[in-house]
């Protein structure tokens, strides 16, 4: 795909034009698929996540300054391929890449932009205590969707270090219960580190006092779900499910 807009770059490009750009590669079919699955304030136009990948990985080689200062939760593509442009830079540190999340996360209102923010994310091994720390501010927020941004960034960045203590401890200050979708982040967060950390995960998971019972039971049965998983662990998982769910009905 060649990005080219009545023969004008990217970087001269403003809001309303980018948007008529986006309109090129976007279906009706693809908004109306995305409006139910992803809900936010923004508008959807439509665009398949292989043609956003395109136009974030041509705006890392042709300059991307300018979409960071449209404005956010307009448009959920434009704010979607900044996020993956900025997060995806090995050329910018991370307290680069840091300025423009601290903007971008109280803006988020959905699943998908955190996802595929945090997912994205290029960091440098020297860089991990500073994540670390951006992370704890996320979590420390209580806001629903900069929450879930901070703990991904848990399993993006903490579980390949083997850090598994600083996400035991960051954890620990997520308010469960309260988000149906930070409490979905754990649960997938969990689910991972029981792949390389089954001993310490379900050590921390019978022995917290905070994790609330559909975070348990959600965090083993994506664990069950994982190829990862040999079949042996699963079935324990699953004995651990019926004592949870058994234990709660008689308190």
């Amino acid at each position: 795909m060649e990005f080219i807009y009545k023969g004008v770059s990217a970087e001269k490009l403003d809001f309303d034009e980018f948007c008529e750009f986006l309109k090129l590669y976007s279906t009706d079919k693809k908004a109306k698929f995305d409006e139910k699955l992803i809900k936010t304030n923004a508008r959807i136009l439509g665009l398949k996540s292989s043609e956003i990948q395109l136009i974030s990985k041509y705006l890392l080689k042709n300059g991307y300054g300018k979409i960071l200062l449209f404005p956010l939760n307009r448009v959920y593509e434009i704010d979607l391929i900044a996020a993956k442009t900025v997060a995806d830079d090995n050329k910018k540190s991370f307290a680069e890449k840091k300025e423009f999340f601290r903007r971008l996360f109280p803006s988020i209102d959905n699943w998908a932009l955190c996802d595929g923010t945090v997912c994205a994310l290029k960091y440098r091994p020297e860089e991990y205590e500073e994540i670390k720390e951006f992370a704890e501010e996320s979590i420390s927020s209580e806001r629903e969707f900069p929450m879930r941004c901070g703990i991904l960034l848990l399993m993006r960045c903490s579980l390949p270090t083997g850090r598994i203590d600083d996400v035991f401890e960051l954890t620990e200050k997520v308010p469960y219960g309260r988000y149906y979708y930070t409490d979905m982040a754990c649960a997938w967060l969990f689910a991972t580190a029981l792949i390389s950390h089954k001993n310490a995960v379900l050590d921390y998971l019978e022995k917290s006092e905070k994790i609330n019972d559909f975070t348990y039971i959600k965090s083993l049965r994506k664990a069950i779900e994982s190829y990862r998983i040999n079949s042996e662990d699963k079935k324990f998982y699953s004995e651990l499910i019926k004592r949870r769910k058994s234990s709660s009905s008689r308190s």
